[in-house]
């Protein structure tokens, strides 16, 4: 999932969401690490149904989203949250740091954990995948 968002100097307009999914594809290249549905599930998909599916799915959740108070959302993302309680490697600007990853905070901030609390607003840090 990609999210791109559109800001007018600091004030946010609207963001832009995209999906990927890698359906019935089995081969990738070497250098790319990854797999499809038809490889975890040896199924064969139509796409078409798939997709009509995902919209489906897609659009229950954001009239969800409109029935729910905004605190229950938070609480939900928070409990799927990537990489919830787990260690890793962040940079910020020119500096590499572990820390943990606590929550996302009602201000949409990244709440993180090593020696003290740390907030980082969207952009101020940036996952560090691989040591190099």
């Amino acid at each position: 999932m990609l999210i791109e968002n559109i800001f007018k100097g600091k004030k946010w307009n609207w963001a832009v969401i995209g999906i990927g999914i890698n359906i019935n594809q089995v081969l990738f290249p070497d250098n790319i690490n990854a797999v499809s549905l038809q490889q975890i599930t040896g199924n064969n998909y139509d796409v078409i149904e798939f997709g009509k599916e995902l919209y489906g799915c897609v659009m229950q959740k954001l009239e969800d989203i409109r029935e729910e108070n905004f605190k229950e959302i938070l609480k939900k993302y928070n409990l799927y949250l990537f990489k919830k309680n787990c260690t890793v490697l962040l940079k910020k600007d020119n500096a590499r740091f572990s820390t943990t990853i606590k929550e996302v905070n009602e201000h949409g901030q990244l709440v993180t954990f090593d020696m003290m609390e740390r907030v980082f607003n969207w952009g101020e840090v940036e996952w560090v995948l691989k040591e190099g």
